[in-house]
């Protein structure tokens, strides 16, 4: 996505720098290793296919990025929320 900048003397300057978008490959990894093998595997795929599309498509790797990210935080919601529910099954059972 090149940057245009207007200068008080009529020229235009347009950089050639672009910005990618954040894919999330280090979150979707430390969820993969770390957290939820099952949901950072999804997220990593979707990281991978951010980066693979952000020189040609950037909304749509932009897009990817988000999508790895909102599987990342659920997956760790759901391990979160069924180590919760383990440790109260396994703490309340009647002995």
């Amino acid at each position: 996505m090149p940057i245009v900048m207007m200068h008080g003397s009529g020229h235009t300057t347009i950089s050639g720098a672009s910005v990618t978008p954040n894919s999330r490959i280090c979150l979707s990894l430390v969820v993969f290793f770390c957290i939820n093998p099952v949901f950072g595997i999804v997220a990593v795929v979707f990281s991978i296919m951010s980066r693979m599309v952000a020189s040609t498509d950037y909304e749509g790797a932009r897009v990817k990025g988000q999508i790895a990210m909102f599987i990342s935080v659920a997956g760790i919601i759901v391990s979160v929320v069924g180590v919760l529910i383990f440790v109260m099954i396994f703490y309340t059972k009647d002995t």
